[in-house]
């Protein structure tokens, strides 16, 4: 059948305008970084997306390269946004997204799985941290911090498990998706070590202090 591209055509169009008014207009060029709530529309958007997508079940309906179409037309975007910027992190993080897309794009059972809609569930604990840059509350940041560790740190390797039993085991040469999986989640895993060293700053000051200066570190923006 043939496959159309509306959705990463719209999704591309929408976010690239905001970019380029952000770089043309505003003239600020970490303003798109810091616009959450463009970046929280993507997120909220993708989350109610991938959540039908897994209930439904049926490509008929929903397909489950619509998703990936999605997740292209944002983090295209945000690619070139980090590389103007020179956020490196984040640069490392869009390349990671898009392979592990294009892995899911070609292998059949990787879309009868549903794998990128699973993997979209990461982005959950994006508004956490928003609303822990905007509020500075300690409270915050510690909901943040579980709500990361839940997404991140303990679902990814839920979903590879899942993976590793429908592939019968790991094929590191022939299928990106686990090396990929793997360098995403080192990603992860540095800054899940950088949030739990402000946790402990932060108890052993016994103040805000550690919160307020260091929220920022974990994440100069947005998604992780």
């Amino acid at each position: 059948p043939k496959i159309r591209f509306l959705p990463f055509y719209i999704t591309f169009s929408v976010y690239s305008s905001l970019a380029l008014y952000c770089h043309l207009v505003v003239r600020d060029p970490k303003a798109f970084n810091n616009w959450l709530a463009v970046h929280n529309s993507h997120n909220s958007t993708g989350l109610l997306l991938a959540a039908i997508s897994i209930w439904i079940d049926n490509d008929t309906i929903l397909k489950e390269r619509t998703i990936i179409q999605f997740t292209y037309g944002y983090f295209i975007v945000d690619f070139i946004d980090c590389v103007v910027t020179k956020n490196w992190a984040y640069i490392f993080h869009a390349l990671i997204v898009m392979t592990i897309g294009t892995t899911n794009w070609i292998r059949p059972l990787h879309r009868q799985l549903r794998f990128h809609s699973k993997a979209y569930f990461c982005e959950f604990s994006s508004p956490f941290l928003h609303k822990a840059q905007r509020t500075r509350k300690p409270l915050d940041f510690i909901l943040f911090a579980i709500a990361f560790t839940a997404c991140r740190i303990v679902w990814i390797p839920i979903i590879m498990y899942q993976s590793y039993q429908a592939m019968n085991g790991f094929h590191w040469t022939s299928d990106m998706l686990m090396p990929c999986l793997s360098a995403f989640y080192a990603l992860q895993l540095w800054w899940w070590f950088k949030i739990i060293r402000i946790l402990i700053r932060g108890k052993k000051e016994g103040t805000e202090d550690a919160s307020k200066t260091e929220i920022n570190e974990k994440s100069s923006t947005k998604t992780e």
